[in-house]
């Protein structure tokens, strides 16, 4: 799917040529997930491309994506704690109102979350910052993502990456009890990646930002590159 030029062109477009495909999954999801960012290191702002389709129908009462439009961006971005995940009630449209009650000027713009609505077939392309959450859906609903990291521009982004890298895997294994020695990539698309110029730049950025263990190709064939 990160090779399918449905998804590749348009993050390409979005966020450059120097995109590189991260993963693609799929799960079955319980519940809601609070408001939270894809952004597992504060301080991360070397972001990402994330597009998200549900197998289901959904509306606001069964689960259908919130977002909070302008929230990967300044001035808006560093108004919100950095806890995650950030946790609001599902009535709360107007996140600034709850996280900067305090401070907050009579005058002052408040922004509403936006439910996005989809059908199968449907598909949301959003940046990895930007807040967003699910509530009130049934179980088991299924969710598939394709996820692209924009190409990191310097040491320090490159050591955030890692940190990055490492604290999704130990979210797996908390939230999901994904194993901590499984791959992420699966052995048979890093294998592949003979003749594929573009997946082997993937490959070689992804096992650089420790996402990709250096063993994790032995294991899918006893071919080297």
């Amino acid at each position: 799917m990160l090779e399918d030029p449905r998804f590749y062109d348009m993050a390409r477009q979005l966020v450059g040529d120097s995109v590189i495909g991260l993963m693609s999954d799929a799960l079955l999801w319980t519940g809601d997930t609070g408001w939270h960012r894809d952004r597992d290191v504060p301080g991360n702002t070397n972001t990402g491309l994330k597009f998200l389709y549900y197998l289901d129908p959904l509306i606001a009462e069964t689960g259908a994506l919130r977002v909070v439009p302008g929230s990967h961006k300044e001035p808006f971005h560093d108004d919100i704690p950095k806890a995650a995940p950030l946790c609001l009630p599902p009535a709360s449209h107007h996140y600034m109102h709850q996280v900067k009650a305090l401070t907050m000027q009579p005058d002052e713009v408040m922004l509403p979350s936006v439910i996005t609505e989809t059908e199968p077939g449907d598909v949301i392309a959003f940046a990895m910052p930007l807040l967003h959450a699910s509530f009130g859906g049934a179980p088991n609903r299924r969710l598939c993502s394709t996820v692209y990291w924009a190409e990191s521009q310097t040491p320090e982004q490159i050591e955030i990456r890692r940190q990055e890298a490492q604290t999704i895997q130990s979210n797996h294994l908390k939230m999901f009890n994904y194993p901590a020695d499984a791959p992420f990539c699966h052995p048979h698309w890093i294998v592949g990646a003979r003749g594929n110029p573009i997946r082997q730049r993937w490959i070689d950025c992804l096992r650089d930002l420790q996402w990709i263990n250096a063993g994790d190709r032995e294991k899918g064939s006893s071919q080297q590159f």
